[in-house]
């Protein structure tokens, strides 16, 4: 009887550890898309400061040489300004996605080599190391 319930409490230890490296594995997947997302969406937000920069430039222009006005110049550079703080806030976008997505896939990496080891912890407090160690000998 103890043997059975040892192997049961043994098999839903790894049950557990095997819900749990699913579990991990998800939240790496998921950062990296976010890290992705991230990256795309500053690309984009450089290639709109440049040409954000291109219309501040036309508007400079065109005021120094009469149909500007300084209006349309100042609200140019408002939006260039606003494009520049955009990207920076990308960029502490994407390192933190890519942060995590790092350690995520640390910690799935050390999940099973640790998983293993509870596995072990809990089928030995249980005394059923030699019981569980004969059922998978015998499977």
């Amino acid at each position: 009887m103890a043997g059975v319930a040892a192997e049961d409490q043994y098999a839903s230890a790894e049950a557990d550890v095997a819900a749990a490296a699913q579990s991990i594995a998800a939240l790496v997947a998921k950062s990296w898309f976010l890290a992705i997302q991230a990256r795309q969406q500053r690309d984009l937000a450089v290639e709109m400061v440049a040409s954000s920069r291109e219309l501040l430039r036309i508007a400079e222009q065109r005021q120094s040489i009469g149909p500007g006005s300084a209006v349309e110049v100042a609200q140019a550079d408002a939006s260039l300004q606003e494009l520049l703080d955009t990207v920076r806030q990308l960029d502490l976008a994407l390192a933190q996605a890519s942060r995590v997505a790092r350690a995520a896939a640390r910690s799935l990496s050390g999940s099973r080599d640790q998983g293993a080891i509870r596995v072990r912890r809990v089928a030995a407090g249980a005394g059923c190391g030699r019981s569980v160690r004969a059922a998978r000998a015998q499977a």
